[in-house]
């Protein structure tokens, strides 16, 4: 990470096109290949993933740290790997 806020993730996922719940399984497989403390930055257009990500992401222990939207249809979500 650095400083000003920006995040450099150490593995970038980008689901645009795909629906859940595919966005889903690739964000739960990208995190679980992650060693503890490096971040995933997904990118998708699919709305509802963005809240299921969100969700999977903190009910597994992990931590979030940007969820928003970054064009009209498009959402990124950076996410910690914690344990």
């Amino acid at each position: 990470m650095t400083s000003n806020n920006e995040i450099t993730p150490d593995k970038p996922l980008d689901v645009r096109g795909d629906v859940c719940p595919r966005p889903r399984m690739l964000a739960r497989m990208a995190l679980s290949n992650l060693e503890v403390g490096q971040v995933l930055r997904v990118l998708g257009d699919y709305g509802p993933s963005l809240a299921n990500i969100r969700r999977d992401a903190t009910e597994e222990g992990q931590t979030v740290l940007r969820a928003e939207m970054v064009g009209e249809v498009e959402w990124e979500i950076i996410v910690r790997k914690e344990e």
